[in-house]
């Protein structure tokens, strides 16, 4: 006959393998020292302990235009590169498979609260995600101040961030997902997906239509690009800066209340096993919710972060109001 001492270390084993709480899961080896740490790092250190260099999130395969001389073929790129084009159009490849052209007259960042990130100011950048077969991938994720545009799989995008501070996306094959940041009655992230042959305009505040019919090429994406940048009406993104970083610290604030009340849950159900308590099952339940919760916000708090970058780079130079947010958004995201 199964002991009420059997079920219970039945019910830790479970929680231990599948649902414990991740604010106590111990990071990857790759990220022991890595670009950033959680909560509790940075203490404990010699001064001798050398941190290795992070690794490059992008190559430069090609450099074309008038101006070349900014960059060149070979240059490997980190998350402070900021690629003003002018006259030049840039190839990149990044570090997860993705190749990004940045077109004339462009300026944009990469970046790494995502493994595969690029920040898109203003201008216009062509991506590819090629086919991987069944090995995994994470997204190519392009921020704008509007949404970021994420290629979940195979995907060829063209992306338009407007001097209004709109967003058009162009998906020439494959597909695409819009993110604002907002949540749905569940608390879910809203994705709205965008199909091969169509396209959507994303206004500065983040209101997203039905898609529409769309180029079906990269010539005529150009060609639409090309007009639509040039009836735009300029936005001055001091205005709308200070709304996307409280936008930002809400979504932080949900994100670090979350992980202070998985930290309660977790000792709630230690000391319910510790007291062999019928109500073990009910804490791992909150806690299974809880980890669910927590990745929903986490999502919106990296679609917020990303478009409240998007408007720094978006404005150029100046003081980020993002700067002193991003290791508490790194730490939130787990990073």
């Amino acid at each position: 006959m199964t002991t009420p001492r059997a079920i219970l270390l039945s019910v830790s084993l479970l929680c231990a393998s599948a649902c414990g709480s991740d604010e106590r899961r111990d990071p990857p080896a790759h990220h022991a020292h890595g670009h950033g740490h959680g909560h509790g790092h940075g203490h404990g250190h010699g001064d001798s302990v050398i941190q290795p260099t992070p690794a490059a999130l992008a190559r430069v395969v090609r450099v074309e235009g008038q101006d070349t001389g900014a960059h060149r073929a070979g240059e490997r790129l980190g998350s402070t590169a900021v690629l003003t084009t002018g006259q030049d159009e840039l190839v990149l490849d990044l570090r997860e498979g993705a190749r990004v052209e940045i077109l004339a007259r462009t300026v944009a960042q990469l970046g790494e609260e995502a493994p595969a990130q690029v920040l898109l100011g203003a201008g216009q950048i062509h991506a590819i995600m090629p086919p991987m077969g069944s090995s995994p991938r994470p997204p190519l994720r392009i921020g704008t101040p509007a949404c970021t545009i994420e290629i979940p799989a195979a995907g060829d995008v063209w992306v338009l961030a407007l001097a209004s501070g709109a967003t058009w996306l162009a998906v020439l094959g494959g597909s695409a997902v819009v993110l604002t940041g907002e949540a749905d009655a569940d608390g879910k992230e809203i994705r709205t997906s965008v199909g091969a042959d169509r396209s959507i305009v994303v206004s500065a505040s983040g209101d997203v239509p039905e898609p529409t019919e769309g180029p079906t090429d990269a010539t005529l994406a150009r060609a639409m690009a090309s007009e639509l940048a040039t009836s735009a009406s300029p936005i001055s993104p001091t205005t709308e800066l200070p709304a996307a970083v409280e936008k930002l610290d809400q979504a932080l604030a949900a994100v670090e209340a979350e992980l202070a009340r998985g930290t309660t849950l977790a000792e709630a159900h230690r000391q319910a096993l510790s007291a062999m308590s019928p109500d073990a099952p009910e804490r791992m339940r909150d806690i299974v919710q809880h980890g669910r919760a927590l990745d929903g916000l986490r999502d919106r708090l990296r679609t917020r972060f990303e478009r409240a970058r998007a408007w720094v780079v978006f404005r150029g130079p100046g003081e980020d109001p993002t700067a002193d947010r991003r290791q508490r958004t790194r730490a939130a995201l787990g990073l």
